[in-house]
């Protein structure tokens, strides 16, 4: 079975993978039409890659299809940032990118009946960290340490290195988030606490407990039981 490559609610292996290492030639050399305005002095050389025409097909989880793919000019930043990087990447690689999308529902099931069939239909996957890490144990993903470039590239600032390490699997790497989409971090959720009721119970804030390491879900749940209490005396908590 062909193993895909995976991201937490973002891909980018495309834009490592298909690039162009040549040190004499300047990224704002990129043809008018592709947005050089958009490109900014001292990128990093792209490795150098053809691949005479050869799709890259993304499978996207459905709301994450703003952060990859853009089908015209809008003039929106956002919109327009992807339209123009996709085409810079196919105008130097000669690859085609294209996207499918997908419902929370359907993913899982495409993902599955692609990889079963070996039919090549994904190079890609970008949906939710929950049904990602789902059907971790399935045997579908590749370990990103075997691919090339992307290997050799983890610890640079475009990856957040605490996703890698802290996803890594037996020293695999079945996960990788970055630059690349920002559902990731905008989609972070918080704990919020009631100081009146930690104070009342004589509960110390948690800060510390974050700051230090010890902040864990069973801290998390020991202070939730902690604060149990029969408001009115009937017998209820």
């Amino acid at each position: 079975m062909k193993k895909l490559g995976m991201l937490i609610l973002c891909c980018v292996m495309v834009i490592v993978s298909c690039a162009r290492n040549d040190a004499n030639k300047n990224v704002t050399d990129i043809p008018e039409a592709v947005g050089t305005e958009q490109i900014t002095e001292g990128t990093e050389p792209l490795p150098d890659a053809d691949f005479e025409g050869r799709k890259f097909t993304m499978l996207l989880y459905d709301y994450m299809k703003e952060e990859q793919q853009a089908d015209e000019l809008t003039g929106d930043v956002l919109n327009d940032a992807l339209y123009n990087r996709n085409m810079l990447i196919e105008s130097e690689y000669a690859v085609k990118m294209e996207f499918e999308n997908k419902s929370y529902a359907d993913y899982l099931t495409a993902v599955r009946k692609s990889t079963a069939a070996a039919d090549n239909a994904y190079d890609l996957l970008s949906f939710h960290a929950v049904s990602a890490a789902s059907i971790l144990s399935e045997n579908l993903y590749n370990d990103w340490n075997t691919v090339p470039v992307i290997n050799e590239n983890l610890d640079k600032p475009w990856w957040n290195k605490t996703a890698t390490e802290n996803l890594s699997v037996a020293g695999k790497v079945f996960f990788i988030a970055g630059d690349i989409g920002y559902h990731y971090i905008g989609h972070v959720q918080a704990f919020l606490f009631n100081k009146k009721l930690f104070t009342d119970s004589n509960t110390e804030y948690p800060y510390n407990a974050v700051r230090n390491g010890s902040w864990t879900y069973e801290n998390f749940e020991k202070i939730v039981k902690s604060g149990n209490e029969d408001i009115n005396g009937d017998g209820v908590y």
